[in-house]
């Protein structure tokens, strides 16, 4: 799209769309027109300079850190081996969910 105006001409036909013929409620607080490096969708942005390149967003990395410091926190009760078993299971899911981006990431 070249201008924000036609941006929210589209978002209103979506909006109609799917309101009228799907019976779907659109979030307004949610929905935004916008350049895509500067949306976050379900973890994932993307990067500003071409080719454009998906990647896992400042705060799903920041829930990440946050995550793994709480599953490895000195106060934790257990093993080693129940920590790392833990940690690994967490970690697998968390790749397996953002192995598609493609941009150079910090994790």
């Amino acid at each position: 799209m070249k201008s924000p105006r036609a941006g929210q001409r589209v978002l209103a036909r979506v909006t109609r769309f799917l309101e009228r013929r799907l019976k779907r409620t659109v979030n307004a607080a949610k929905s935004a027109v916008d350049r895509p490096w500067r949306r976050a969708f379900l973890g994932f942005t993307f990067t500003r300079r071409r080719p454009h390149r998906r990647q896992v967003s400042a705060k799903a990395l920041k829930a990440l850190k946050q995550e793994v410091r709480q599953r490895t926190c000195r106060t934790r009760v257990g093993s080693l081996q129940r920590v790392v078993d833990d940690l690994r299971q967490y970690l697998d899911g968390w790749y397996a969910y953002f192995r598609f981006t493609e941009g150079q990431s910090s994790f």
